[in-house]
């Protein structure tokens, strides 16, 4: 929600304590990449929304797939 209020740097900060905390939690990764993308760090949303996608790869949840194909 804070990507979408204009509080991008404060939506990065927060994901990256939560990614930081869960690290293979791949919903998070990959809402993570998202902020990133939408910031402009393209070189570093990246490999959080492969590694989002790879930890999902078993998974139903559709999500962490979806975003990286979008973005």
């Amino acid at each position: 929600m804070l990507l979408y209020l204009g509080k991008a740097h404060e939506a990065e900060q927060e994901m990256r304590q939560v990614v930081a905390k869960s690290p293979d939690q791949f919903k998070a990764l990959a809402f993570f990449g998202a902020v990133l993308y939408y910031q402009g760090k393209l070189d570093e949303a990246e490999p959080n929304l492969d590694r989002a996608v790879l930890l999902a790869r078993d998974s139903t949840d559709d999500g962490p797939r979806l975003l990286a194909a979008f973005l």
